[in-house]
């Protein structure tokens, strides 16, 4: 019986945590953002966004403008890192 109260729980809670959730390790943005390809539309109106803000107050003491988060390295959080890793997956299978 409390197997479908805990099911409920767990889609709302994963709908959010890669929906709404900001992760650091990946440019302060949700899962779903990185892994639909949207990353860089983010970043670029991000750090648009910056620019007007620096330009709007230029006699902040920070002299230099603000960047957007750093571009994530891969397209995917759980990729293999080593060759090792990705046979080791494959026998798993």
């Amino acid at each position: 019986m409390a197997r479908w109260p805990t099911r409920a729980h767990c889609v709302q809670f994963f709908a959010w945590y890669n929906r709404v959730q900001r992760h650091s390790g990946i440019g302060v943005m949700a899962p779903e953002t990185v892994h639909t390809g949207r990353a860089a539309e983010v970043r670029k109106q991000r750090q648009s966004t910056l620019a007007i803000a620096f330009q709007r107050t230029p006699a902040e003491p920070l002299q230099t403008p603000h960047a957007a988060a750093a571009e994530v390295a891969h397209g995917c959080l759980d990729q293999p890192a080593t060759d090792a890793e990705k046979s080791c997956l494959k026998s798993e299978m």
